[in-house]
């Protein structure tokens, strides 16, 4: 007879990346592996990142006075469009709403959103397009009493 833990192991594999970090989240697992002949894959999210999360998975916000600074969450590449084709997601001065997408990073062939926890005005922009960013690096700033 299977365990809880190895029926929910079952229903992981075969599903996407994306699917399994979401599956993490909703039930509150700090760690999670998945292993099926030669694939083996391993999650770790913060102990924030579980069942009780923001809907900000990838931007942490911190508030100093009249603005907001957007930091990253992951390092990797960040880009202000979804490819380089399109018009950048913000520009300077552009009015933005809570759980707008402002950018996105790219890390590990996969792009994750970067996602606005306050509505406000983009006050500047502190990196390049295609700038590689740090875990804690200032994204953006915004400006919260406009």
């Amino acid at each position: 007879m299977d365990t809880k833990d190895e029926k929910i192991m079952k229903r992981v594999i075969g599903t996407t990346l994306r699917e399994v970090i979401e599956i993490a989240r909703g039930r509150s697992i700090g760690e999670l592996k998945v292993e099926s002949g030669e694939l083996k894959i391993a999650i770790r999210l913060p102990a924030s990142q579980g069942a009780a999360a923001s809907a900000d998975p990838v931007c942490r916000d911190e508030i100093r006075d009249d603005s907001t600074t957007i930091s990253s969450h992951l390092v990797g590449i960040f880009h202000r469009a979804s490819t380089p084709f399109e018009a950048p997601l913000v520009e300077k001065g552009q009015a933005i709403f809570q759980g707008q997408v402002v950018g996105y990073i790219e890390s590990m062939k996969l792009m994750h959103e970067v996602l606005c926890a306050t509505s406000g005005k983009v006050k500047e922009i502190l990196v390049e397009e295609n700038g590689r960013v740090d875990y804690g690096q200032r994204l953006m700033l915004i400006d919260v009493n406009s």
